[in-house]
């Protein structure tokens, strides 16, 4: 597609237009204006040929061409709890780890609206267009704290439902948050490793 703003934009309405679901994007190539990004869609059970409808609505958008498409596992992939979709790191200065970390990793990052008692920072790993994670402010979580780690988040069709899966074997809930698009939660197992459910 081109590299333009709004056309990755553009590329996500027409595909939830035909009520299929992004699972992930990730951005293979970006030289010379083209950006080449692979999607990986959870379709609905019908109609029938549906990938092909949503071909020719998605080259409806200026600039954007499929190159290839094909099915996996009949079109229906599990996202039962398996599909890692975010991380989060935890630290007391965030506009410290960001810059750590793109000296250390080469990762972009920009700072959003405020999230909590600091600035979350949203993480582009492949100093792409995708982001992939965040910057967490934790007053425990000081340079050479054992208190900080990463939280892992995993898609889950029902939040609710993994909740309450999650605490019957033991677990305990920390944080839930519902919000549009998406509804998150951070759970800890019997040892204290945290883990984040993720449901859009």
């Amino acid at each position: 597609m081109s590299d333009r703003p709004g056309a990755l934009g553009q590329v996500a309405s027409r595909i939830g237009s035909l009520r299929a679901d992004i699972v992930s994007v990730a951005v293979h190539r970006h030289k010379d204006g083209i950006v080449v990004d692979e999607f990986l869609l959870m379709l609905p059970d019908e109609p029938f040929g549906l990938e092909e409808m949503l071909v020719a609505e998605i080259e409806q958008v200026d600039g954007v061409t499929v190159e290839s498409h094909r099915l996996v596992d009949d079109g229906r992939i599990n996202l039962t709890l398996t599909n890692v979709v975010w991380f989060e790191l935890l630290s007391d200065d965030c506009d410290a780890a960001a810059a750590f970390y793109t000296e250390a990793l080469g990762w972009r990052t920009e700072p959003v609206a405020p999230f909590g008692d600091g600035v979350y920072h949203v993480i582009f790993p492949n100093n792409g267009l995708t982001p992939a994670g965040g910057l967490v402010y934790s007053e425990k979580a000081a340079r050479g704290s054992e208190a900080a780690g990463a939280v892992v988040y995993v898609e889950t069709p029902d939040l609710d439902s993994a909740l309450a899966a999650f605490e019957a074997a033991g677990g305990s809930v920390r944080t839930v948050t519902k919000d549009d698009p998406h509804s998150s939660a951070v759970v800890a197992d019997p040892w204290g490793n945290r883990l984040g459910l993720w449901q859009t």
